[in-house]
């Protein structure tokens, strides 16, 4: 999705393109299965989505202004005019990621809001921007470049009729859109992590189930237009804003917002595979053979493209770079609330992805995959309060348990996943020290931010109390202090 669609979308291109999926889904299997592929140090890399917002905490319609005048190729175009994402450098697993992570952060945020300033504008890394209006909503705000425009035509066309959103929740929200300007709203801090090609699937497998309990603790976008929803409505937004299905049969196709079909059993070829067949493709790019890069092998333009338009949660990427590799892109956490919490969450994910692979087997055979996936948005919706689905105790059964339960029992893994990376013991323990205390604490940056809101309402409007939370959080935010210290009441 990060490149123009020039080729005319027409019948004769759109069998060229399903033939080329094909074509490249074999040469994606024969690569993966050469000796040398995927041979390497691993790395963890991340992109931030971030909001930019005015001074009274309105969103700031002017993505295309910062990116023209920062000229950092490391800042690129969101979905909408007020969103812009930093692509940040991969780092070593070895040693200390995080903090070096961390730490290109921070120089980049201020380096924007330096630049940002010049027009009284600053970011803001959030699930969802609190102060949005319906005019953030619409075709309007969504950025000039020609694939958006067309990825929103085509997807409109696809599916008929009106997007229908409704999501449920302490003040539910419902609205009929033609608009896909609502499913870039929400805002994420995506992480990558390169993995073995031999152990693509015990990692990703370990990441699906492991998901829910984590995320619970990690909810910072708790509403929409000033409805009390999900402590990730980011997760529903974005799933129903874009949901092209309009079946009127017993049965419905998978929808292109997907958790996963089931438990991985043949690696990164299944993923791929699965979402050539399973969905027919948005857009038909023809890309010039003889377009070659510095790396020998081939990049599967055609492939990469589609699976761009699948949204899996979790995502298997294949990189061409070098000898290539395999990564697994983490889009389940929010943006926010700071950049040392979404270091502890980062590193939490990391070590338990690590930690559980070579015994994940023990989990999936006592854990049908359909139970993962609802305690993925069972966790979205209730966050800390959620019931999930886990295996007994006694090592028979299922039960309802806590995310605060499931943690206890899976905690020790977190380590030893990050020192079989070679993750520095020093730095393990500053960023799951953070992410213990939040644990601790019983809370999240969507349970601050309710809490926080629901007393400022005391005192001012619906509308005032929603745009001073925000700048509370900002100020917090750009102190870098973690949500586990921020006041409620103050």
């Amino acid at each position: 999705m990060g490149r123009e669609i020039t080729s005319q979308q027409n019948e004769q291109n759109t069998e060229l393109f399903k033939r080329r999926l094909v074509q490249q889904l074999q040469q994606l299997k024969e690569i993966i299965n050469q000796p040398d592929f995927g041979q390497g140090p691993l790395s963890i890399g991340a992109e931030l989505e971030t909001n930019i917002i005015d001074k009274a905490g309105r969103a700031s319609h002017c993505n295309q202004w910062l990116i023209d005048t920062c000229q950092d190729p490391r800042q690129t175009l969101e979905l909408n005019r007020y969103n812009l994402e930093f692509n940040l450098t991969p780092q070593p697993a070895k040693s200390m990621p995080f903090s070096l992570l961390a730490k290109e952060i921070k120089e980049l945020m201020e380096l924007t809001n330096q630049i940002a300033e010049q027009r009284q504008k600053q970011l803001v890394s959030i699930g969802i921007l609190p102060t949005l209006t319906d005019s953030d909503l619409s075709d309007e705000a969504i950025s000039d470049v020609q694939r958006y425009k067309l990825f929103s035509t085509l997807l409109l066309k696809d599916r008929g009729e009106p997007f229908q959103l409704n999501i449920d929740g302490n003040d539910p929200f419902k609205i009929s859109t033609k608009s896909i300007a609502f499913e870039g709203a929400g805002t994420s801090f995506q992480l990558h992590i390169r993995v073995p090609k031999e152990k693509f699937s015990n990692i990703y497998n370990a990441i699906q189930l492991i998901t829910a309990p984590v995320l619970a603790y990690c909810g910072n976008s708790p509403s929409l237009l000033g409805h009390e929803l999900w402590d990730e409505t980011r997760i529903a937004l974005f799933k129903q804003s874009i949901d092209t299905r309009n079946d009127d049969k017993e049965w419905s196709h998978p929808p292109r917002v997907v958790y996963g079909q089931d438990w991985n059993r043949h690696g990164i070829w299944e993923l791929f595979a699965a979402n050539t067949y399973l969905y027919e493709p948005i857009f038909a790019q023809i890309y010039n053979d003889t377009d070659k890069s510095n790396s020998q092998l081939p990049k599967l333009d055609e492939l990469q493209l589609h699976q761009g338009t699948v949204w899996s949660w979790n995502r298997g990427i294949y990189d061409h770079h070098d000898n290539g590799h395999l990564r697994i892109e983490l889009r389940t956490l929010p943006a926010g609330p700071t950049i040392a919490d979404m270091m502890a969450n980062a590193a939490v994910m990391t070590g338990l992805a690590y930690g559980l692979a070579d015994d994940i087997e023990d989990y999936l055979v006592k854990l049908p995959f359909k139970y993962a996936e609802y305690n993925f948005y069972r966790a979205a919706k209730h966050g800390m309060d959620a019931k999930l689905i886990w295996p007994s105790a006694t090592g028979f059964g299922l039960t309802e348990q806590s995310p605060d339960e499931i943690l206890k029992q899976l905690w020790p893994k977190v380590r030893q996943g990050l020192q079989h990376i070679g993750v520095d013991d020093i730095e393990s323990a500053r960023w799951l020290s953070i992410f213990e205390k939040r644990w601790q604490a019983n809370t999240s940056g969507a349970r601050w931010q309710r809490q926080r809101l629901h007393y400022l309402k005391s005192k001012l409007s619906g509308q005032q109390a929603l745009h001073q939370m925000l700048k509370d959080y900002l100020h917090f935010q750009r102190q870098d202090i973690p949500v586990s210290e921020w006041p409620v009441e103050s």
